[in-house]
């Protein structure tokens, strides 16, 4: 019908797959760039198959739809309006096609996170209180790591190898955020903003498979350590029913002559 339904390589020289497909991502990127800005429709990959050649082995990555979820509280709690930006911000990404995007939006938020508590503490030091800022790390033993998603993950999928490795990767083991933040997350942030941000002329290619690989490898990880600042620093509105070992609080009961104002 005229539509594009899938682009073929069907022979490239390569060293492995991963360098297969970096190739042909940006063989392809000219094109879909082209037609985007001419048709003024967005254009995004949603399944990559490699096929090894000398071997028969194949690869496949796809960006799956979001599950169904059901609601998991109906008890009222208080959202405030600090609340509601960090988390509006985090629905953004959400909602987003853009593995960049959404990084940035993460990133948004664990600055935004560091800033209030910065924000909290000075306040509290001038009424000459403390404010204790609790201590955040990536567990280390792969015993902990189930446990450690389930805290903040209220309805999560089985996991095993294959949704765990992404997760937990082996430079982030045991480290504290700020640590993956600084050595990390911080330089690949520059990096995708840069490309968009920087003033003069356009030097970076806003579409670099390379830089998105950098950015899917380090994505997973940064949205577990948003949803764990969150519920760090917003208890009574982030996951309240939640509790650290994964199981949820029983609801309290309402008097059925209870009335509301």
């Amino acid at each position: 019908d005229g539509f594009l339904g899938s682009i073929v390589a069907e022979s490239v020289l390569a060293q492995d797959a991963r360098d297969a497909k970096l190739k042909v991502s940006r063989a392809v990127m000219v094109s879909l760039d082209d037609w985007s800005a001419d048709l003024d429709v967005p254009l995004y990959i949603e399944q990559i198959e490699t096929l090894d050649l000398k071997t028969g082995g194949s690869y496949t990555d796809i960006r799956g739809p979001y599950h169904e979820a059901k609601l998991h509280s109906r008890e009222p709690k208080p959202l405030t309006p600090d609340f509601l930006l960090h988390a509006g911000l985090y629905r953004e990404a959400l909602n987003s096609n853009s593995r960049r995007y959404q990084f940035l939006c993460f990133y948004k938020i664990i600055e935004a996170v560091h800033s209030r508590r910065n924000r909290l503490a000075a306040e509290a030091k001038l009424r000459q209180q403390s404010r204790r800022t609790p201590s955040e790390r990536v567990p280390k033993d792969e015993g902990d790591f189930i446990p450690w998603l389930n805290s903040f993950f209220p309805f999560r999928p089985v996991w095993n190898s294959q949704s765990l490795s992404p997760i937990f990767l082996p430079e982030a083991l045991g480290k504290k955020f700020h640590r993956i933040v600084d050595d990390y997350l911080r330089p690949l942030r520059n990096g995708v903003a840069h490309s968009v941000l920087d003033e003069g002329e356009l030097t970076l290619s806003p579409d670099d498979p390379l830089d998105d690989y950098k950015v899917s490898r380090w994505l997973p990880l940064t949205k577990c350590i948003v949803r764990r600042m969150m519920k760090n620093e917003f208890p009574s509105e982030f996951l309240p029913d939640l509790n650290e070992d994964g199981s949820f609080r029983t609801p309290t009961k309402v008097p059925p002559d209870a009335t509301s104002s």
